[in-house]
């Protein structure tokens, strides 16, 4: 999930630009991967968008989206269509989705479908490339936040991340 506290003043200044972009109508706005909503409801509360919707694979975090009064969509990003018409979002945002999947293809491919001709799509995915990372594969030692093997994590959490990008 994004660091919204740590990165608050510049998704503000975005989000705020963003309107301004999308001139101020009556916005469609899907977050896909919402998770449990928190960064969807940061959008919401600077975006103010008319409809609201929440994509995600897990149904309990979707109930939890459900009781913020957003809209619910149950699909796997992997490979499922949205149920929504084309060219029918303004603003489609995936945060720190994108190294979770398989198939990116397959998210990239429906968020350019159902958003508008002026539409807007942001995305955000941590950087293989980042500084601390660069040190540890100069080190010979595994980059932060990747899995190398979804059995055996090499942290005790495990990350669920399948593919780094860097910028």
């Amino acid at each position: 999930m994004i660091n919204i506290k740590f990165n608050r003043r510049t998704m503000v200044k975005v989000l705020t630009k963003v309107r301004t972009v999308l001139k101020n109508k009556e916005i469609v706005y899907l977050d896909m991967g919402s998770g449990e909503c928190s960064t969807t409801e940061f959008v919401v509360n600077v975006l103010k968008p008319k409809r609201v919707i929440c994509v995600d694979i897990d149904e309990r975090l979707l109930s939890r989206c459900h009781e913020k009064g957003f809209e619910v969509l149950q699909a796997d990003l992997n490979t499922e269509s949205l149920p929504l018409e084309n060219d029918s979002v303004d603003f489609v945002t995936s945060f720190e989705v994108i190294e979770h999947l398989w198939n990116k293809d397959n998210m990239l491919r429906e968020a350019y479908r159902i958003l508008k001709q002026q539409g807007l799509f942001m995305l955000s995915t941590p950087n293989l490339a980042a500084w601390a990372n660069r040190l540890l594969l100069l080190l010979g030692k595994t980059p932060y936040y990747y899995d190398v093997s979804p059995e055996k994590p090499l942290t005790k959490y495990g990350y669920g991340h399948v593919n780094l990008y860097t910028l």
